[in-house]
């Protein structure tokens, strides 16, 4: 048989959109999951990675630091081979 789960335990649900228009069609996906996870009474957050300001000159400079998993690759942006 099977496990059984319990369904009374409140769930933290992060929902990461990747979407570049707001209210596009990924997004509208995103938000009716997000409603349909509070209809549930779990605990949601939302994060859209458009709206973060990542910049690559600092991710290129970390990845070059000694230690750093990415300096392996060939990326020219990331290491120095």
């Amino acid at each position: 048989m099977g496990q059984r789960y319990r369904t009374d335990m409140k769930k933290n649900v992060l929902i990461i959109s990747s979407s570049a228009r707001k209210g596009g069609n990924s997004d509208t996906l995103c938000d009716a999951y997000a409603e349909g996870a509070r209809s549930a009474g779990h605990d949601v957050e939302k994060v859209r990675l458009a709206k973060l300001h990542i910049d690559p000159a600092w991710v290129a400079t970390r990845a070059r630091s000694p230690g750093c998993a990415l300096r392996r690759t060939t990326w020219r942006g990331c290491c120095r081979s």
